[in-house]
């Protein structure tokens, strides 16, 4: 089975956690509310729910994390040739080979998921007309970070 996995960072500390995401309605609004709206997402609580640690045979323990939900991203189930794992948000580097291009990245990418087309996919690239994620990975890009944390890597 495949694993679905999602990150976003804790509300009380900025960190990021990773495991399940789970939105929940907090609270039932009034039918007779000044902005319905408005009472409804108050009532929206975000959180990450991941495994703690325990020895051998014993119960593994859980936590419940408070997120801010502007900062999640879900696994896309690839990782780079790095092997680290691919998260919605994520900006992707492509560096050059030669010695021009050493200094930085030619071109970074985002990973968006598109509800349109129901797959992960990057923003734009130059070394494909297409936006498939797979293939930027062919090309040799690798996380060097991502949107809530390195906006300025973005290339636009």
């Amino acid at each position: 089975m495949r694993k679905i996995e999602f990150r976003a960072k804790d509300i009380d500390n900025g960190k990021w956690v990773y495991g399940s995401y789970v939105m929940r309605q907090e609270y039932t609004p009034g039918a007779i509310s000044y902005d319905p709206e408005g009472d409804y997402q108050k009532s929206l609580k975000h959180f990450i729910f991941s495994d703690g640690f325990s020895d051998w045979n014993m119960k593994k323990p859980w936590y419940k994390t408070d997120i801010d939900p502007a900062t999640l991203g879900q696994y896309t189930g690839l990782v780079d040739k790095n092997k680290n794992k691919i998260y919605e948000g994520d900006i992707l580097g492509y560096r050059g080979t030669d010695e021009w291009y050493a200094s930085y990245y030619c071109d970074t990418v985002n990973v968006i998921y598109n509800n349109q087309n129901t797959r992960f996919e990057v923003n734009k690239s130059i070394h494909s007309s297409h936006k498939d994620i797979k293939d930027i990975l062919r090309h040799g890009y690798v996380v060097i970070g991502n949107v809530c944390d390195n906006s300025e890597l973005i290339v636009s």
